[in-house]
């Protein structure tokens, strides 16, 4: 008696299958995961200590830290433009993600919302995030590094429809190829 069984798949079942993953991840449920997202962290914005400095002092300042020059010469404008406006940086951060997110949930507006998002996604990740922290030699996998928002990026472009009988801005494959 053998230890280990062959498991023989028919390829009309193999198919049925790969038809039914590619169902799952469309485009469309794609687009719908990111608006969710972004929904999600712009309701975050909501918290109580999101309209205080701590915005600037928990989250932007400490980005700055470890730069390259640089890099820290053009994030420490922006820091001392959000601790002279808190309330309407937070406001504008809450509004854009929130926006963002129920056009790709609605399915209205579509092409300038994933524009929007990867625009927002790369200015999030520059100016919120620092580059990830990637650059100081402080980043790693463990704190987050790269950042979850340049994921969101990478998602909009590959949510992203292509025009008739034109080109995907970001095919499967090299989404999987960005991912691994």
């Amino acid at each position: 008696m053998a230890l280990s069984a062959e498991i023989s798949v028919p390829i009309r079942e193999m198919k049925t299958v790969r038809r039914m993953t590619h169902a799952l991840c469309s485009r469309r449920h794609l687009q719908q995961a990111l608006g969710a997202v972004w929904l999600f962290d712009g309701l975050l914005q909501l918290q109580p200590s999101m309209w205080t400095q701590n915005l600037v002092t928990g989250i932007m300042q400490p980005a700055t830290q470890g730069q390259p020059a640089v890099v820290g010469a053009t994030l420490t404008p922006m820091v001392h433009l959000a601790s002279r406006f808190v309330v309407p940086t937070n406001a504008t951060i809450l509004l854009a993600q929130v926006a963002v997110g129920l056009c790709l949930l609605s399915g209205r507006f579509v092409r300038p919302a994933l524009m929007v998002s990867v625009v927002w996604a790369l200015g999030v990740w520059y100016w919120g995030e620092g580059l990830g922290m990637v650059l100081t030699g402080q980043a790693s996998v463990l704190t987050g590094a790269p950042g979850a928002v340049l994921l969101y990026a990478v998602l909009g472009l590959a949510a992203y429809p292509p025009r008739d009988g034109g080109r995907e801005l970001l095919s499967r494959k090299r989404l999987r190829w960005l991912l691994a």
